[in-house]
């Protein structure tokens, strides 16, 4: 699964239908490149799922619906 597609900014989930209309890429389409469900990308598209976990999490920051976690500084913990 390609998972390391970067956007400058988040994207609306009507800001990313509206991108794929415009660039002529299906839903099925862009699910098949980036190996994401089909089900899963369009609950994301069309609010029903919020994408805070698994696989819908992946998708929503491939889409630009979320942000990259950003990598800890190197020698800083969580403790």
């Amino acid at each position: 699964m390609e998972t390391s597609i970067t956007h400058p900014t988040l994207r609306t989930p009507e800001e990313v239908l509206a991108w794929f209309r415009a660039e002529g890429i299906s839903i099925v389409g862009w699910c098949r490149k980036y190996g994401f469900s089909r089900n899963v990308v369009n609950s994301l598209l069309h609010g029903g799922m919020p994408g805070t976990r698994g696989q819908a999490y992946l998708a929503a920051i491939a889409l630009g619906l979320k942000a990259a976690p950003q990598p800890a500084p190197a020698g800083e913990t969580n403790e």
